[in-house]
């Protein structure tokens, strides 16, 4: 399938947006870890910039190929052929998104706690 080059400019144009802002917001994040004066402030703005990249992985509309190329028309999707329609809960994207979401949680859950690391 030959690419359609409107369609990838518009991919490129909103990725490039989407890197802006996360090297914001990744910038911003480890100027706050520098900052840090505690062990504990480190932990948790690690932890804040592990689920920020998470959040913000490209996986919206807007970072779909095929979406901006059908303009949201399932029915015409090359990638729902073959990977089943993205909103449904059997689909390949479906089960991405869901992982992501499960990783995120066991990140919120196990990386830091706000706990001490004093060894008194």
């Amino acid at each position: 399938m030959k690419v359609d080059e409107i369609v990838k400019r518009m991919l490129v144009c909103n990725l490039r947006r989407w890197l802006e802002d996360l090297n914001g917001w990744l910038k911003w994040t480890i100027d706050a870890i520098e900052r840090s004066d505690t062990v504990e402030e480190v932990m948790y703005w690690k932890k804040r910039l592990l689920t920020v990249m998470l959040d913000n992985l490209p996986l919206s509309v807007g970072h779909c190929y095929f979406c901006l190329k059908h303009d949201m028309k399932c029915d015409e999707c090359e990638y729902a052929r073959v990977h089943g329609f993205c909103v449904r809960r059997d689909s390949d994207y479906k089960r991405i998104v869901d992982e992501v979401k499960r990783l995120r949680e066991m990140i919120d859950e196990l990386y830091y706690r706000d706990e001490s690391y004093d060894q008194a």
